[in-house]
């Protein structure tokens, strides 16, 4: 094999592996390269300097980052930002990790960390709870309103009790007023044709979360 045909061996070998395997992989393979093909041992060179397997990994500005697509794990450096990108294998541009520098201070800020929206298949109840331990709930019901989340106690506050059926009156009324829920009281609904005390109420209360 001529000089030439090594030096071509070699640019290919480096190509190949500079795209499929780890740093370490890469350094011991180098080597191993170099000892058959030239007799020199860089081995003990590199074993003698410090910090000789730092990590480098592909870079290059937002928009060479936004147009790659890396394997799956592959990690890569946008330049211009100075965060990294990691992909999945599919994902253009991959998913950037945030800095510590960027990520906004929630320090005394409250956010909704759990809610369920009103379906028919739950009755209508909806919930949001909130981190500092705050919750906002609600529901439809004609005798009971029955919590999805357990109040810490049963000192909330009954924000409305709204009939769905106004007219000619239909008093409502909390009763047994526990952590769990309250029975609601009808003074009665006259639609013309006599009293009923079966009519839908909406029912929203406000207070801590157990």
């Amino acid at each position: 094999m001529t000089a030439h045909d090594k030096t071509v061996l070699l640019n290919t070998l480096m190509r190949f592996i500079e795209e499929s395997i780890s740093p370490q992989e890469r350094r011991d393979i180098t080597c191993e390269m170099c000892r058959r093909l030239t007799g020199f041992n860089i081995e003990k060179y590199l074993n003698n300097t410090h910090n000789n397997r730092k990590l480098k990994i592909k870079r290059g500005n937002s928009t060479e980052n936004d147009n790659y697509t890396g394997v799956c794990g592959e990690i890569t450096m946008d330049t211009d930002c100075n965060t990294i990108r990691v992909h999945d294998g599919s994902t253009p541009g991959g998913t950037t990790m945030a800095r510590a520098d960027t990520v906004t201070d929630m320090t005394g800020t409250d956010y909704v960390i759990e809610w369920q929206m009103p379906t028919p298949e739950n009755n209508y109840t909806w919930y949001r709870k909130y981190k500092s331990g705050w919750i906002e709930q609600g529901g439809r019901s004609t005798d009971k309103a029955q919590f999805c989340v357990k109040m810490v106690d049963n000192l909330y506050v009954i924000v409305s009790m709204l009939s769905l059926q106004r007219t000619n009156g239909n008093n409502c009324y909390p009763e047994a007023i526990t952590a769990y829920g309250f029975n609601i009281y009808q003074s009665g609904y006259n639609d013309g044709y006599g009293v009923s005390n079966n009519i839908p109420v909406q029912w929203t209360v406000i207070g801590r979360w157990c």
